[in-house]
């Protein structure tokens, strides 16, 4: 075990020397010049990169650690789980590239290693968005036309659903996963396996959208319904979003009684607010969020039969940390006959410059699992995210 850890230890000294090194040595290399970014021999990686950019090519990297701490005294093996989870992608510009008005695409490759120690899957809402079973995908590859003059846009491909759908951005840096989407939506084709589908996404006015989408499932399909809507209230400390969407899943389902059903269904929503900013002397400013989010589901079928959660996030809290950000927030849900189970969530991120951020991260499970024979758990748990 105290290997294994040293190697972790290995692999995040590595990441944050290629994120803090690794450009400004690019920068000095001098390596043979070219006529065009795709031709060989290449330029340093960092001019090709520009090239690329000039061409309607963009490349992106992030590698993301977890260590965190089995929920004790809930689990019996008080020890350390590390995974990580690294995703290389590019956006395509196809108007640039290849002169396709109005068409553009993406695609990415993900890899998820576990390298020791277990997770508990007994708590109902998982306390690392990261966890799945080890893994490398082509993880999605879609293109998007637009049409009617810009006025609406069809997606096709491989298509991660939480980036148009139940999508909550104020809460992109806690590490639960019910605070990314609501966990009443069942077989909801995002993380780690996004699915076939096809979206139309219809911009009603500059404040208003509305997206449909149909997404192939393990088992059948579902299809997506969301109308979305922000506002401004005159000033950016007003500013904020209200999503509702509606789902329904096709596929062949047992109820609590035994019988089989067809389809379910469910309702989701999101709200999120600004509550107010402060700029600091030298420009930057202090921003509070806010975010509430729901689910429902039918308790005939559903694990989750409703979900309530909320929280705030406070961005640059210290003048002299512009990069930082904080938040706290809850999440309940409904599990089978008469059993709730609850999370309070609260995190401080540090930037630590050049994509480098590092997350300590500190979840409390209120009756894990919702089944009452599991004590209350606290769960600690450091990430580091290197992005590029």
């Amino acid at each position: 075990m105290q290997h294994e850890r040293a190697k972790t230890g290995v692999v995040w000294l590595a990441g944050l020397l290629v994120c803090v090194v690794g450009p400004a040595a690019w920068g000095q290399q001098s390596i043979v010049e070219r006529s065009s970014w795709w031709a060989v021999p290449v330029a340093t990686p960092r001019a090709f990169l520009e090239e690329a950019g000039k061409h309607g090519v963009s490349f992106q990297y992030q590698y993301v650690h977890d260590l965190s701490s089995n929920p004790s005294p809930a689990f019996t093996e008080r020890d350390w789980c590390g995974r990580f989870t690294w995703t290389l992608s590019a956006t395509v510009d196809l108007q640039k590239t290849t002169g396709w008005s109005g068409a553009s695409g993406y695609a990415s490759v993900k890899q998820h290693v576990r390298e020791f120690g277990q997770i508990d899957d007994r708590v109902a809402q998982g306390y690392s968005n990261l966890d799945t079973n080890q893994h490398t995908t082509l993880y999605e590859a879609w293109i998007q036309q637009t049409i009617v003059g810009g006025k609406l846009a069809v997606k096709a491909g491989r298509i991660d659903s939480n980036t148009d759908f139940d999508a909550v951005p104020t809460a992109g840096d806690f590490l639960n996963s019910s605070m990314g989407y609501s966990p009443t939506v069942m077989d909801f084709p995002s993380y780690p396996a996004p699915q076939t589908a096809v979206e139309v996404l219809v911009p009603l006015n500059s404040a208003t959208r509305v997206a449909v989408g149909e997404f192939r499932t393990p088992g059948g399909r579902i299809s997506l319904l969301e109308g979305d809507r922000t506002w401004s209230g005159g000033t950016d400390q007003h500013g904020g979003r209200a999503a509702i969407g509606m789902w329904n899943l096709t596929e062949s389902l047992p109820r609590l009684d035994g019988r089989m059903v067809g389809r379910t269904g469910g309702l989701y929503g999101v709200v999120e607010q600004s509550l107010g900013s402060r700029s600091y002397s030298d420009g930057r400013k202090r921003a509070l969020t806010g975010y509430l989010q729901m689910g429902t589901g039918d308790e005939q079928v559903n694990p989750y039969r409703a979900h309530l959660g909320g929280g705030l996030v406070i961005a640059a809290p210290f003048r002299r940390r512009a990069g930082d950000a904080a938040g706290i927030a809850g999440s309940w849900v409904h599990l089978g006959p008469g059993g709730c189970e609850t999370v309070v969530e609260t995190y401080y991120k540090v930037n630590l410059g050049r994509g480098v951020s590092l997350v300590q991260d500190l979840q409390y499970f209120r009756n894990p699992g919702g089944s009452g024979t599991l004590r209350d758990a606290l769960v600690a748990m450091p990430r580091l995210v290197i992005a590029f």
